[in-house]
């Protein structure tokens, strides 16, 4: 196959990428503000286990991110090795 194609296939993946990961996140939105402001209240009213996975949330969230996103992220990574070696070779 020819380097190029490999080259806009590699491109064009990483597009499907970054797409995939921007919308297998969480659908719905954090339960509590991430913004600085909306921290003013403190965490006191909420219950442990959820400060817990509110922190979880806000902490990883590529790991939120649909099976789709990391079959695409692997398939980048494959064509972009293959189009180095493609120009080298």
């Amino acid at each position: 196959m020819s380097p190029w194609l490999l080259l806009v296939l590699t491109v064009a993946c990483a597009a499907l990428t970054v797409d995939a990961f921007r919308a297998g996140g969480p659908v719905q939105e954090p339960p509590v503000r991430s913004w600085p402001r909306g921290w003013k209240r403190g965490m006191d009213h909420v219950p442990l286990a959820e400060q817990d996975r509110i922190h979880r949330h806000l902490r990883y969230p590529l790991l939120g991110a649909g099976v789709l996103a990391w079959i695409f992220l692997a398939m980048t990574v494959l064509l972009a090795v293959l189009t180095v070696q493609g120009f080298i070779g």
